[in-house]
C-alpha cells in the first residue's frame, strides 16, 4: 500500500463535482474501500483532518474516519470523476443503529434510542409501562448480553396506595382455643388444619374449598382465597377478641417504580469503641428498631401491581445484650421477609410464619420467710409463662389518581358564599378581613 497526498479541492474544483453523490458512513477509526472506473489520477477532499486516503492499487482509494464530520471526496480517474460523501460517526454508531433497527421490532420501543459508548449499549428513552419496559430490556439483553445499560425511563405518574397491616397473633392461644377463620366472614374463604390433617385443596369459582380437620390442634396453617375484604375482618375480629395485637397499620403512597418506607419505633444509643483509641475513645450510634417496611410497586400494563415488599418488625432484648464498659448494650430479636408478589388492584395476600418464641421467668417469695435456709424454698414461688406469636402481615395495593377541585367540591360541597382556601392563604387584606371572610375574629 502506497500513501497518496491528499489534496483540498478549491471553491472552483467542488463546483465541478456532479450535484449527486454517494454517501456513506464511516466510524471513527474504521475503513472503507471506494472504486473508480477507470485509473485514479487525483484525489479532491474538500474538508481536511475528517478522513485519511491511501490508494490500493490503480482504481481503489481507501479511506479511513479520523474525527466525526462529514467529507466529499472526489476521485479524478481516466474515465471522469466521481464523487462520495463520507458521514464519519463516532465509533459504534453503525452498531448501533442495527441495534435499534432490530429492537425497533419489539411493540411500544418506538420512542426507545440506542447509543454504543465504552463498549456497551445504553437503552435511553420513554417507555409506557413497566411491562413494556421489561420485555423491550430482555429482547435487547438477548442481543446484547452483559454489554447492556438500561436508562430507560417509565411514563406517566400512576400512584399506588399499600394499606399494610402488621398483626401479632397468639398462636399458643389459638391452639388452646381451637379456631376457624372461615366462620368469620362470608366474603373469605380460609381454614386452619392440624398437621397432616390437609387432605387437599382446591380453587373453583365459589372461592378455597379445603378438605381438611378443624379446628385447629396443634399448628397455625392459614389458607386464603379472598373475594372481597374478608380478610380484614378476620384480624379486625381476632384484634376485638384479644386473639392477635395490631402492632401497626400504615398506609404509604408511592409513584409506580418508586420506592416508599414506613418506620414505627425508635432509635437506641450504642457505644462503639473507636479502633487505634486504646478503648478510650467511644462514638455513640444510634440503631433503629420496630416496625418497618419497605415498598416498591410497579404498576403493569393489564391493571395488575407488582409489589417489591420488604417487612421488618425488631425489638430490644436485654436478656442477650452484653456488658461494655460499664454500658449495658441491648440484642434485638428480629423477624424479616423479602418478597415480590403480582396482585389485582385492591387484592390482599399475607406473609405467614415468621414466628418466635417468648418466656417469662418470675420469681417470688415470702418476706422473711423466703430466705430461710432449706426451709424457705416452701414460702418461695416460681412462675414460667411461655408465649408463642407469629407475625402475619397482610398487603394490599390500590391504583390512586390525584383529584381534581371539582371532583373534591363534588363529594365535599362547600357551604354558600365559602371562599376558595387559595385566597385566605394569598389574599393581600389585612388579616382581619383574611380571617373574617372565613367567618372567624378575634
Amino acid at each position: 500500500m502506497r500513501p497518496l497526498l491528499t489534496s483540498v479541492a478549491m471553491s472552483a474544483c467542488v463546483a465541478a463535482a456532479p450535484a449527486l453523490a454517494q454517501s456513506q458512513e464511516v466510524e471513527v477509526g474504521a475503513s472503507r474501500t471506494l472504486s473508480a472506473r477507470g485509473a485514479i489520477r487525483q484525489v479532491i477532499v474538500d474538508v481536511p483532518g475528517v478522513i485519511d486516503a491511501q490508494l490500493q492499487g490503480s482504481r481503489r482509494l481507501q479511506v479511513q474516519g479520523v474525527r466525526p464530520g462529514r467529507a466529499t471526496v472526489t476521485l479524478v480517474s481516466s474515465a471522469g470523476r466521481s464523487s462520495h460523501v463520507i458521514e464519519v460517526v463516532e465509533a459504534g454508531t453503525i452498531e448501533a443503529a442495527e441495534f435499534r433497527r432490530r429492537l425497533g421490532e419489539e411493540r411500544g420501543a418506538e420512542n426507545v434510542m440506542v447509543e454504543r459508548k465504552g463498549g456497551q449499549y445504553i437503552l435511553m428513552g420513554q417507555v409506557g409501562d413497566v411491562a413494556t419496559h421489561n420485555r423491550i430490556v430482555s429482547a435487547a439483553r438477548a442481543l446484547a448480553g452483559d454489554k447492556l445499560a438500561d436508562q430507560l425511563q417509565i411514563a406517566g405518574n400512576q400512584m399506588v396506595a399499600v394499606d399494610v397491616r402488621f398483626v401479632a397473633v397468639s398462636d399458643t392461644t389459638l391452639k388452646s382455643l381451637g379456631f376457624n377463620f372461615s366462620k368469620l366472614a362470608g366474603g373469605f374463604q380460609s381454614a386452619l388444619v392440624a398437621p397432616n390433617g390437609l387432605n387437599g385443596f382446591e380453587f373453583n369459582r365459589n372461592g378455597l374449598q379445603i378438605d381438611g380437620a378443624a379446628p385447629l390442634q396443634n399448628a397455625f396453617n392459614l389458607f386464603l382465597a379472598s373475594r372481597g375484604n374478608g380478610l380484614l375482618s378476620v384480624i379486625s375480629a381476632l384484634s376485638d377478641t384479644g386473639l392477635s395485637q395490631v402492632l401497626a397499620q400504615p398506609t404509604l403512597l408511592a409513584r409506580s417504580g418508586e420506592q416508599a418506607e414506613f418506620l414505627a419505633g425508635g432509635d437506641v444509643p450504642v457505644p462503639v469503641p473507636q479502633a487505634g483509641g486504646n478503648g478510650g475513645v467511644i462514638t455513640v450510634e444510634y440503631r433503629q428498631y420496630g416496625v418497618r417496611l419497605s415498598v416498591e410497586p410497579y404498576v403493569l400494563s393489564n391493571g395488575r401491581i407488582a409489589l417489591k415488599l420488604a417487612p421488618e418488625v425488631s425489638e430490644l432484648d436485654y436478656a442477650n445484650g452484653v456488658s461494655l464498659q460499664g454500658f449495658r448494650i441491648p440484642g434485638f430479636r428480629r423477624r424479616s421477609a423479602n418478597t415480590t408478589v403480582e396482585l389485582g388492584d385492591g387484592e390482599s395476600f399475607v406473609i405467614a410464619g415468621l414466628s418466635y418464641a417468648s418466656s417469662n421467668l418470675q420469681d417470688g417469695k415470702v418476706p422473711l420467710f423466703g430466705d430461710i435456709p432449706v426451709l424457705g424454698t416452701l414460702f418461695k414461688r416460681t412462675q414460667d409463662s411461655r408465649e408463642k406469636l407469629e407475625l402475619i402481615i397482610v398487603a394490599t395495593p390500590r391504583l390512586v389518581n390525584p383529584m381534581t377541585e371539582a371532583a373534591v367540591r363534588a363529594i365535599v360541597p362547600p357551604p354558600p358564599g365559602a371562599p376558595k382556601l387559595s385566597r385566605g392563604i394569598v389574599n393581600p387584606g389585612s388579616a382581619e378581613k383574611r380571617a373574617a371572610s372565613f367567618g372567624l375574629s378575634r
